[in-house]
Order: structure tokens, then C-alpha cells, then sequence
């Protein structure tokens, strides 16, 4: 049995936790990769903020944009693709599946675990997606 956990640590670390049955973590045993891309990337675009002396400058690090008021800020683009989602009938606008989206899920399994595609295979693997943050794999 493996849990696959996905976790935003203080909004700005991205972990990744690969639990078995003997509750080891397969990133934090002797199996842990330093050189972690998505780690590096997040925390080297934070460093790259915080030193930045502009003061116009926008933190997108964690995909989340706030006006001067520190309000969260809504782009033209995403209002226009908002406006044409509730005005076409054709979009199900019903809950997920309970474990989330099948092809999100797919395609997680196979960009971060593709070295265990047996366990995958075999059922021992599941991802279940749910709304960052929220503690819900707590």
C-alpha cells in the first residue's frame, strides 16, 4: 500500500511523500533525491523574489496573484474563460469523482512514479486529488 501526499508546507515548499506499508518515506529514505526538480525550482523562484528590489514586482511562485491591497487578484483572460464556462450548458457542473479526475491522477502517477510502474500495474498505487491546502490527506 503507498500514499502519495502532496503537500504545501508554509505556501512555498512543495514535498512529495511516498509512504509503503513499512511507513517508510521513499524520498526522505536513502532513496532521496536533493536534486528534486519541483523543490528546487519553487524554492529558487522564491529566493529569486524575495531579493528582487523592484517594487513592482508579483509573486506568482504558488499561482497565486494579489492586488496592492493584498486582495486576490482575477486576470481579464481568466474572467473571459470563467464567463464562457457558466454560460455553456454543455460543462457538468456536478462534483468530481470522489477521488478526483482520472487523467490528473494518471498523469501524476506516471510523471512523479514511473521507476514503480509494477506497483502501479498492480493496484498498489492510488492518488487521490483533492483541493490544495485544505489538510484533507491530514
Amino acid at each position: 500500500f503507498f500514499l502519495l501526499n502532496l503537500l504545501i508546507y508554509k505556501n512555498i515548499t512543495l514535498m512529495l511523500r511516498i509512504k509503503n506499508n513499512t511507513n517508510k518515506s521513499v524520498f526522505i529514505s536513502e532513496n532521496f533525491n536533493p536534486n528534486f526538480r519541483v523543490l528546487n525550482l519553487i524554492d529558487e523562484a522564491c529566493d529569486q523574489f524575495t531579493a528582487c528590489e523592484n517594487p513592482n514586482k508579483i509573486n506568482l511562485t504558488i499561482g497565486v496573484c494579489g492586488d496592492e491591497n493584498k486582495k486576490p487578484y482575477s486576470f481579464k483572460l481568466v474572467k473571459k474563460v470563467e464567463e464562457s464556462i457558466i454560460n455553456d450548458d454543455s460543462v457538468t457542473r456536478g462534483y468530481l469523482d470522489h477521488d478526483g479526475m482520472k487523467k490528473f491522477n494518471d498523469s501524476i502517477l506516471k510523471y512523479f512514479l514511473s521507476d514503480h510502474m509494477g506497483e502501479i500495474e498492480n493496484g498498489r498505487v492510488r492518488v487521490i486529488q483533492t483541493l490544495s491546502a485544505s489538510g484533507a490527506l491530514s
